[in-house]
């Protein structure tokens, strides 16, 4: 878009403005209070339909210069007229999705992370396919193909879930080295490098201990096996006092 005339009439501190821009760049200076934010506010009044200080229509009645009943802007590019009337609101304005932030780049940067994302993907007509980005991933950026396809699921999700999970994932591997390495904290030239401490150890007395540790374990296994012979024979006993019992009983009967 190349802006070739502006003209302006009591549009706020803008009361009579005519430019011809025949230039690549126009600079419009002057004074404080001369006019020149009034002449910002009213082209993009034109293009965009959008008014800089009022957000309701019933209030374009305050764009109108003092002691005006109407104003109006009108912004030629080429073939195309653009223009605001106030404060009727009437006029003709641009499609053009972009020229809002064009005109206004700090509103850009107040969109939130998902909104601006989506922004720039609506703009260069991109949209997210996770079969194209995991085939990029490995084919173009020789990206590991196993690791790339275990985030293949969450891409359908978004980034932002497939960046929250790949956090989560990497807090939990490194508490599992922290609890691995006796309390240490992670760091990737440390990773690389560390290895186990190995303890002292008297080999004699290792043999020593495990020796009287199985001597230990087969005296406990042989008073295990007499118990269990004793408990089996008692078991026996009540079962057989029991049912002469029973049979005493029937015989009185």
């Amino acid at each position: 878009m190349k802006i070739s005339a502006i003209n302006i009439e009591n549009y706020l501190s803008a009361k009579s403005v005519s430019i011809k821009c025949s230039t690549p760049v126009t600079l419009i200076a002057g004074h404080n209070g001369s006019g020149k934010s009034s002449i910002r506010d009213a082209v993009q009044h034109a293009l965009t339909g959008e008014a800089s200080r009022v957000s309701l229509k019933k209030e374009y009645s305050l764009l109108v210069s003092d002691e005006h009943d109407s104003g109006f802007a009108e912004v030629i590019t080429g073939e195309n007229k653009f223009s605001i009337v106030v404060p009727s609101g009437k006029g003709n304005h641009s499609e053009i999705p972009v020229l809002p932030y064009v005109l206004e780049a700090q509103r850009f940067a107040q969109l939130d992370e998902n909104k601006r994302r989506s922004y720039l993907f609506g703009l260069s007509q991109i949209s997210i396919n996770p079969t194209v980005i995991c085939e990029k991933l490995v084919n173009d950026l020789k990206c590991n193909a196993d690791k790339v396809e275990r985030i293949r699921s969450l891409l359908r999700a978004g980034f932002q879930a497939a960046q929250k999970s790949a956090a989560d994932s990497a807090k939990e591997v490194k508490g599992e080295w922290k609890s691995t390495t006796g309390g240490q904290t992670w760091g990737k030239e440390k990773a690389e490098t560390w290895t186990p401490d190995v303890p002292e150890v008297d080999a004699d007395k290792a043999i020593k201990l495990l020796d009287n540790a199985r001597k230990n374990i087969a005296e406990i296994q042989g008073k295990i096996s007499i118990e269990t012979e004793k408990l089996g024979a008692a078991r026996q006993s009540n079962s057989a006092a029991a049912n002469s019992a029973e049979e005493r009983e029937k015989l009185e009967s």
